[in-house]
């Protein structure tokens, strides 16, 4: 297919002088270079896409982890992280936090639940923990960040 279904292709191949030898080589290694390098990038959104699916079905699990998910995957957390970061622009634990935060921030302005009701209901055990990250990420407490977006 690459070499354009050319009939008898060994036959061609002895056929052809030095130079156009060099040059048929040189364009097959291209497109095979190409096509790897398609199939990487598939595979690596692929592992990424079903990373950010695990996040999103499992994120109220404490134990969740980069861990957790490299081994669901089948993958080591140093490859997994570098292509993480590369396809997503942030690092796994960064995703995750923000994915539970949000989901936090939701459940403040949705729901009466106390902070620690809606700690454990986002995967963090230690709901000081969780007031320290939300905190971090939104710069108000969970319970001024409820007040201060119910007044609007």
């Amino acid at each position: 297919e690459m070499s354009g279904n050319v009939p008898n292709l060994y036959q061609k191949v002895s056929q052809m002088d030095e130079s156009a030898l060099t040059s048929w080589i040189i364009g097959m290694s291209l497109k095979i270079s190409e096509q790897l390098k398609n199939a990487r990038n598939s595979t690596s959104r692929r592992m990424v896409t079903d990373a950010q699916n695990l996040v999103h079905d499992r994120y109220m699990e404490p134990n969740l982890s980069l861990d957790t998910v490299c081994s669901a995957l089948g993958v080591s957390n140093s490859y997994f992280s570098s292509v993480f970061k590369k396809e997503t622009g942030k690092a796994f634990v960064t995703y995750l936090t923000d994915y539970r935060m949000d989901h936090a921030a939701e459940l403040i302005l949705e729901t009466n639940e106390k902070s620690y009701q809606i700690a454990e209901r986002v995967g963090y055990l230690d709901a000081n923990y969780f007031s320290y990250v939300f905190k971090k990420r939104f710069g108000v407490s969970p319970s001024k960040y409820r007040t201060e977006h119910l007044k609007k």
